[in-house]
């Protein structure tokens, strides 16, 4: 016999919140399966909860966590939740060491909410703060205080067959040194491919090379680097600002070069960057047989000696 329309619709609803709730245990069993992982520094071991941490793990951090670490795997660092507006950002240093943080080229890694500082490395190695040769995304992350002779802030090295993405999200890369060139961020995509995005991101207050030296490709650089020799290099800037970095030479802001790939949008803006070079240097970008384009809302405007210049 066929049931009243009425009770079909009641014995339907009992049904559907039957089901509702089964699934709702699932899902807190299957959240309480991937509960976070926390480390506490000085007192607990960053290195060691990394390597013990199952891959697509995320390790909540807490304090200043000193040495030089590395990533393999897929994996999330981020700063402990409840710290966010309490508590002081956490720290990675590796007291100029080393590089703070490594990450490896099959991984995934997401920072969230951390300050890399006081890393350094050695002319054989680019990267001060940060070499990425993976998937690397930071999120509200300040790299500062690095040094190096190339690439002091962060390094993301696609070379030689290499596929390394970088994403900065409302993050900020400033104060690092490189003693020849690229001192905020190089992006390396000779022999291989690399791509930089940054949203809503700033890089500003990073010096690069020796005043004056007029030699291509060295003392360049103040703020990014974005060399394609070969292979594949793309800069992509989004609501973004490149600001007050310096040069020896040449591309205080960027320099662009060997068929690398530089786009400006959506209120982007490259200013009050120096190439303490004559002109033509690019005191804001710097362009040596590469490509930019730039939407209508962005501009390059304030640098010193001039804003945009071809310097080979």
């Amino acid at each position: 016999m066929l049931l009243p329309r009425s009770t079909r619709r009641c014995l339907l609803l009992v049904a559907v919140s039957v089901a509702v709730v089964a699934l709702a245990a699932l899902a807190g069993s299957a959240a309480a399966g991937a509960q976070a992982l926390s480390v506490t520094c000085p007192g607990q071991d960053l290195q060691t909860a990394i390597d013990n941490a199952p891959a697509g793990a995320t390790i909540n951090v807490a304090g200043t966590c000193m040495g030089s670490f590395r990533i393999f795997k897929n994996l999330t660092l981020r700063q402990t939740p409840t710290n966010v507006f309490v508590e002081r950002v956490p720290v990675l240093d590796a007291n100029y060491g080393g590089i703070v943080l490594t990450i490896g080229s099959h991984a995934n890694v997401h920072l969230i909410r951390l300050r890399i500082q006081h890393g350094s490395g050695s002319f054989a190695q680019g990267g001060g703060g940060i070499v990425n040769q993976g998937t690397l995304t930071l999120d509200h992350v300040v790299v500062s205080g690095n040094l190096n002779v190339y690439d002091a802030g962060i390094e993301n090295n696609g070379t030689n067959g290499g596929n390394a993405s970088l994403t900065l999200i409302n993050s900020t890369v400033a104060g690092n040194t490189a003693l020849n060139s690229a001192a905020g961020i190089g992006n390396d995509g000779v022999f291989g491919s690399a791509s930089v995005t940054l949203i809503n991101s700033t890089v500003k207050g990073n010096t690069a090379g020796i005043s004056g030296n007029p030699v291509p490709g060295n003392n360049v650089a103040g703020g990014i680097a974005n060399s394609g020799f070969d292979g594949n290099a793309s800069l992509t800037l989004i609501n973004s600002t490149v600001s007050g970095n310096t040069a020896g030479y040449a591309g205080g802001g960027i320099y662009n070069e060997s068929s690398a790939t530089l786009t400006l949008t959506d209120h982007s803006h490259v200013t009050g960057n120096t190439a303490q070079s004559p002109a033509p240097a690019g005191g804001g970008i710097a362009l040596c047989n590469s490509n930019y384009t730039s939407d209508s809302t962005s501009d390059v405007l304030g640098n010193t000696p001039d804003d945009i210049a071809r310097v080979c």
